[in-house]
């Protein structure tokens, strides 16, 4: 979790700890998780860079063999803080099935 600053934003999350309350969650009630981001393209800004890609996910439930596959756009925002990259705030949007 320290990829993420302590008041970081990520969809309709706010600060760190929802972040990794969330991750947890997902974590706990999954059993197998795999995600891959590609064709993702930074910008630089005057306190940090973005970067806007593609995200696939693929999840499978503790209860099932299934897999169930999530595709979309993802964005970063990034700042530097005592010297290392930072995420500020994440977002992404999930294409329709």
């Amino acid at each position: 979790m320290s990829l993420f600053t302590e008041d970081a934003l990520a969809d309709d999350l706010k600060g760190r700890d929802d972040i990794a309350r969330r991750y947890a969650s997902t974590f706990n009630s999954t059993a197998s998780r795999r995600v891959s981001l590609t064709d993702i393209h930074w910008f630089a800004g005057e306190t940090g860079a973005w970067g806007v890609g593609r995200y696939q996910l693929k999840i499978r439930a503790r209860v099932s063999d299934d897999w169930r596959l999530q595709r979309g756009t993802i964005t970063f925002y990034v700042a530097k803080i005592d010297g290392r990259p930072v995420i500020t705030a994440m977002n992404h949007t999930t294409e329709a099935r």
